[in-house]
């Protein structure tokens, strides 16, 4: 072997220590790592933390007008009807890991605020799979 610029040198004596540890330990932790945010994730989704009311109320029954604060929007001034028999929705926080939730890990359908579930049957299914599996 000839190297015009002179820098080659001689390989470090670490053998397959490097190597070993890392298949070990590094390796190990990333997937524990990875099962653990993949069923936190699988618990959140849709993200978008609205729960679809069991008994809808009757209280915002009605017409209303939309006013937008950005003059832009184009449905500034529209009139919209809203009907008891209109699926209504309410906030619900979806992040179990907030502050207020108490113990959530591991991150499993049951988990889910009485009263404010949105997850569907299939997503409970998976999640209480990627849930029990990281703790195991």
């Amino acid at each position: 072997k000839f190297s015009l610029m002179r820098t080659w040198k001689r390989p470090p004596q670490l053998g397959t220590r490097v190597s070993a540890f890392s298949r070990r330990y590094f390796f190990s932790l990333a997937c524990v790592a990875m099962a653990i945010i993949s069923s936190f994730y699988w618990s959140g989704f849709p993200y978008d933390n609205i729960c679809e009311l069991d008994d809808p109320t009757s209280a915002y029954e009605g017409s209303y007008i939309v006013v937008a604060l950005d003059e832009s929007i184009h449905m500034n001034g529209t009139t919209t009807t809203f009907t008891k028999s209109e699926t209504q929705y309410q906030f619900c926080s979806q992040d179990l890991m907030s502050p207020g939730q108490g113990q959530t890990f591991p991150f499993v359908a049951s988990k889910q605020p009485e009263g404010k579930e949105w997850m569907t049957p299939e997503q409970e299914d998976v999640t209480n799979i990627f849930g029990w599996t990281s703790v195991v």
